[in-house]
């Protein structure tokens, strides 16, 4: 089966970079769910139904190009805000009341 090679994938650092593992040309929902939970976010076979991608039915099984679900998820993983963690203080006007 053709592999893609040259597929990138995000790291940390913001800078795409080569995946070691080579990926299919075309994935079915399950598949496409199980590499995008791997490479950038948890999502679920399910979710991918609604997503803007070509999909074709082949033998009753719904394939997409590879390359075109892993730009979706990547433009998705862009569109995300940024949360900080952690506690957070809140400071009000009136920190310290008198009795």
């Amino acid at each position: 089966m053709p592999h893609l090679n040259s597929v990138k994938e995000p790291n940390s650092g913001g800078s795409p970079r080569l995946v070691d593992s080579p990926l299919p040309l075309r994935v079915d929902r399950r598949r496409g769910a199980s590499i995008i939970t791997e490479r950038f976010f948890p999502v679920s076979y399910r979710t991918l139904e609604t997503w803007p991608v070509t999909w074709r039915r082949v033998n009753g099984r719904c394939t997409c190009d590879t390359r075109e679900l892993l730009a979706v998820a990547e433009e998705k993983l862009a569109a995300a805000p940024s949360l900080k963690g952690g506690r957070q203080r809140h400071h009000t006007a009136n920190a310290t009341i008198a009795t």
